[in-house]
C-alpha cells in the first residue's frame, strides 16, 4: 500500500514538473474569455496583437463565429503583473481577459418556441463549453430527450435582433 502510495505521488511530481516546464516556455499567454479558460490552440493570440486597434477583429477572426462588435472589453495583463495574480495554473506569460457583450448571448428555440435559459450563455459557451451550455438550458430539456441541435451564427449586419440562436428539436 505504501508503495503506491509513493508511486502516485511520484508521478504528480513528474507531472506537475513537466506542466510547469510546458508555461514557463509557452509565449501565448492564458486567455479568458466571460470567465472560461480558453486552449491555445483555439485563438493563439500575443500580447502585443491584443495591444493593437484591431484587437477586437483578430479575436473575431479567429474564433470565426463571433462579431467583433460581440466583445466589449479586453483587458492586457503583462507577464509581470500575472506572475502576481493567483490562478489555477502557473502561467508566466501574462493574461488575457475577453469580455463579451450581448450580441454575444445566445437565443434559444425549442420545437419552434423561444425560450429563456437558465442562465447567460454565449456563443462561445455553446462551441467550447458543452458542459456549462448544458447547465443553462431550461429544467424542462434533458440532455437525453435532444434529438437536434443546430448553431445559427448571424455574419454581416450587426443588430440585437440578430444574434447567434441555439434551435433544438427534442424527442
Amino acid at each position: 500500500m505504501r508503495e503506491k502510495l509513493l508511486l502516485v505521488i511520484a508521478l504528480a511530481f513528474v507531472q506537475l514538473n513537466m506542466l510547469a516546464q510546458t508555461q514557463e516556455h509557452s509565449d501565448n499567454p492564458l486567455v479568458i474569455i466571460d470567465g472560461m479558460e480558453i486552449n491555445d490552440s483555439i485563438l493563439q493570440v500575443s500580447q502585443t496583437e491584443m495591444l493593437s486597434d484591431s484587437a477586437k477583429q483578430i479575436v473575431a477572426r479567429r474564433l470565426d463565429c463571433l462579431n467583433s462588435y460581440a466583445i466589449d472589453t479586453i483587458i492586457v495583463v503583462d507577464k509581470a503583473a500575472a506572475e502576481k495574480v493567483i490562478i489555477c495554473k502557473p502561467n508566466t506569460s501574462g493574461i488575457i481577459l475577453i469580455r463579451t457583450n450581448s450580441l454575444a448571448e445566445l437565443d434559444l428555440m425549442i420545437d419552434g418556441k423561444r425560450r429563456k435559459p437558465r442562465k447567460r450563455i454565449t456563443i462561445i459557451d455553446a462551441l467550447y463549453f458543452p458542459e456549462y451550455f448544458a447547465t443553462a438550458l431550461p429544467k424542462s430539456i434533458h440532455r437525453k430527450k435532444i434529438k437536434k441541435m443546430e448553431l445559427l451564427i448571424h455574419k454581416g449586419t450587426v443588430s440585437p435582433e440578430r444574434k447567434p440562436m441555439v434551435v433544438i428539436t427534442t424527442k
